[in-house]
């Protein structure tokens, strides 16, 4: 909730209340338009989102007027988004020297072994799974967090080598938005011009790479990662593809080389 609660005091601006019946869809987009200079695409689109959603909810419940969602059918300017590239391994290593502690560096280790994301590592449960010892990435119910699409779902084997690296830090990875502070300021003060190219979703994208490199496929891949492919995704896919099992994802996971200087 507070993700919504930001986007109505940033809607509300200097004001303590308005009247749900009084916002009108000219005076949303006249305050879309007062984001772009401060706030990039996709986080105007988040904003808008949620405000919609608690709209409607308050519509659904006769807090106001039925009639059409004003915060609705915006247009919010052109993506800013680029393309998210590939981190180094030389690259990562630079980052991984300043960090200020051994825990702020395992979600980047982690990540780089384990193709996970930020939110991922700090919701995912250590479990042990036909033998073998794997984040178990599900919805928490007492949380807001679930993963990002069906195919998120899912079990990811922990390389060998590292079970006791992540039995002893994952369950100290919590608060994922303070964490993308703390490795985005180390981050801009390295590469100052790749803010929004080199992040720590890059870590994805290097664990991919690994991998499609070893000779897996799109498919195989996406198991670990979560991703959606052109086959399908989710349970289905897993079901009716041979050679699926957590054995086989733990393949893969052992296939990524070693972070070469990080001990």
């Amino acid at each position: 909730m507070d993700a919504y609660d930001r986007s109505v005091t940033l809607f509300l601006g200097n004001r303590t209340d308005i009247a749900l019946d009084d916002i009108e869809s000219p005076k949303v987009a006249a305050w879309i338009d007062s984001l772009s200079a401060t706030l990039s695409h996709s986080s105007r689109k988040n904003h808008v989102n949620r405000l919609c959603t608690l709209f409607a909810h308050a519509r659904r419940l006769g807090h106001c007027i039925d009639r059409r969602n004003p915060f609705e059918k915006h247009h919010l300017g052109q993506t800013d988004a680029k393309p998210v590239q590939q981190m180094l391994d030389i690259e990562l290593l630079e980052i991984l020297t300043r960090l200020s502690s051994d825990s702020d560096r395992a979600w980047a280790v982690l990540a780089r072994y384990h193709g996970c994301r930020m939110a991922e590592l700090a919701y995912a449960e250590i479990v042990t799974v036909e033998e073998v010892v794997c984040f178990s990435i599900k919805e928490i119910e007492e949380s807001d967090w679930s993963p990002k699409t069906d195919a998120g779902t899912r079990l990811v084997p922990i390389r060998k080598a590292l079970i006791a690296y992540a039995e002893k830090y994952q369950p100290s990875l919590k608060n994922p938005r303070d964490y993308t502070k703390r490795f985005g300021n180390v981050k801009k003060k390295l590469y100052p011009d790749r803010n929004r190219t080199l992040v720590f979703h890059s870590l994805r994208h290097t664990f991919t790479t690994f991998a499609y490199r070893q000779g897996y496929n799109e498919q195989q891949v996406s198991w670990v990662t979560g991703h959606k492919d052109k086959r399908g995704s989710g349970e289905s896919a897993k079901r009716y593809f041979h050679g699926y099992s957590v054995a086989y994802l733990s393949e893969i996971i052992e296939s990524i080389p070693a972070l070469s200087g990080f001990e």
